[in-house]
């Protein structure tokens, strides 16, 4: 019995996996936006946080690839900490759109 219940898992996984880089999640469900976007890294830089001058933040500059605003920059930033994200340019993401939310320019968020 316990050799099917890890055969059935083992094909879950499997398929999860095979299927999954071929859509994209469904994170609605958990309390995310309904709707997520492509982006890719094109700067990334190590500043003064805009929350906080006194913090060193990591900077992303993103640009959108799909969707309503594509071709936008849009930046998001990260107090430098060890568990910071890491991100290199050309980096693809996964975004959040937020319609009520107004993009701001890489100088405007500065």
């Amino acid at each position: 019995m316990l050799g099917w219940a890890a055969a059935v898992l083992a094909a879950a996984v499997f398929l999860g996996a095979l299927l999954w880089p071929n859509r994209k999640p469904e994170v609605s469900v958990l309390g995310f936006a309904a709707e997520v976007l492509s982006a890719e890294g094109s700067n990334v830089s190590e500043g003064s946080c805009s929350f906080a001058s006194d913090l060193t933040c990591r900077r992303v500059t993103f640009t959108l690839l799909e969707g309503p605003d594509q071709g936008t920059i849009t930046q998001e930033e990260w107090d430098v900490m060890p568990s910071a994200p890491e991100f290199s340019i050309s980096d693809r993401v996964l975004l959040n759109r937020i319609p009520e939310a107004r993009l701001r320019s890489p100088t405007e968020a500065q």
